[in-house]
């Protein structure tokens, strides 16, 4: 039973296409991903075109929300070997992180993760 709720808290936060990529996978092989936390009510709160002000005060309540996290989301990477790639957070409450195939799972299981995606390489479409 716990084992299909794990599965259930995967399948909601990582892409199909990701998770199959995870399990091709070697255990001891890392993986690039950036993880979206819970940022709380702070982006909510703005209107549908905030001033300057109002801005910078909701990305600062989303950092500091998020900082709080932080602590249990290093101690999940340093059980599967993994890191934080940026000490930030960036103004929509995301953080890089290279880690095994394991830690993205356990990182699914956070109830402080909203969603994870998979840190790919940007190129021009021509």
């Amino acid at each position: 039973m716990a084992r299909e709720e794990e599965k259930d808290a995967t399948r909601a936060k990582i892409s199909p296409a990701f998770a199959a990529r995870l399990e091709q996978l070697g255990p001891e092989e890392k993986v690039r991903a950036i993880v979206m936390l819970e940022a709380g009510d702070a982006r909510r709160a703005l209107k549908r075109r905030p001033t300057k002000t109002a801005r910078r005060a909701a990305i600062k309540s989303t950092r500091q929300s998020v900082a709080e996290v932080l602590p249990d989301i290093d101690r999940i990477l340093k059980r599967h070997r993994g890191k934080r790639l940026k000490s930030e957070i960036d103004a929509l409450g995301a953080v890089p992180v290279v880690t095994t195939p394991a830690g993205i799972n356990a990182l699914t299981t956070s109830e402080h993760v909203k969603a994870i995606f998979e840190d790919q390489a940007i190129s021009r479409v021509a």
